[in-house]
């Protein structure tokens, strides 16, 4: 399921088009709720407004609790084709905001402990659209058949959540599951650590390699590396 958020936005110098919310389903788009740049501005106290606030609070209330919890990634879609995905963990620990500008649009605020990537990846300004997506719809071929093991399962939503939501975008190298493997994700920890702080502990480790086992035991032909 995909859900999805318009910004339609006027010249650089009137207002912002309504926002306009809605929901992709399998038989197509339905919107859950349109919003007009003075309502904006009235749950924007201060200049800005939770991602939280705006989205799973204010714009989905026709939704069901396991609709909403079906999200797994935020993608932002900005001018100039400036896109970013944000993990669903940053909403609900209130790292994501959204700014309102003086003509009436969008731009994304976020911020983070020192684990994080960096956060100018998450800033988009002139957001046209925001999408809610499961992860396993984005990134086809990621999502495990089988869940019998739990350390799999852990890596499976550490890899589409947070591992992909920078490396799929051509942000980041594009890096497949199946091909992971000891020596690559230290190294990715070592290259991430001076810029973002980045840990990659003995947990997540064993879970992301679980993770690749298992999802290469499920392809057929494909060998899980060494």
């Amino acid at each position: 399921m995909l859900l999805f958020i318009f910004f339609l936005l006027a010249g650089p110098a009137a207002w912002a088009a309504d926002l306009e919310v809605g929901i992709l389903t399998t038989t197509g788009p339905k919107p859950l709720r349109q919003w007009s740049v003075p309502e904006l501005k009235k749950i924007a106290r201060g200049g800005s407004v939770s991602a939280q606030d705006l989205i799973f609070e204010k714009s989905t209330e026709t939704l069901d609790l396991n609709e909403k919890a079906d999200v797994d990634l935020i993608t932002l879609y900005g001018k100039g084709g400036r896109i970013s995905r944000v993990p669903r963990f940053m909403v609900w620990r209130g790292a994501l905001r959204f700014r309102l500008e003086r003509d009436g649009s969008l731009a994304s605020m976020a911020s983070f402990g020192p684990t994080m990537v960096p956060m100018d990846f998450f800033r988009v300004q002139g957001l046209e659209k925001i999408e809610l997506s499961r992860a396993s719809v984005l990134y086809p071929g990621t999502r495990l058949s089988i869940r019998t093991n739990p350390a799999a399962s852990r890596g499976e939503k550490m890899f589409t959540q947070a591992c992909m939501a920078c490396h799929s975008l051509g942000a980041a190298p594009k890096i497949e599951a199946t091909l992971l493997n000891e020596d690559y994700l230290k190294d990715f920890a070592r290259k991430h650590s001076p810029t973002a702080g980045f840990v990659l502990d003995p947990r997540a480790l064993r879970g992301l390699l679980a993770y690749r086992e298992a999802l290469a035991s499920e392809k057929t032909g494909v060998k899980s590396p060494k």
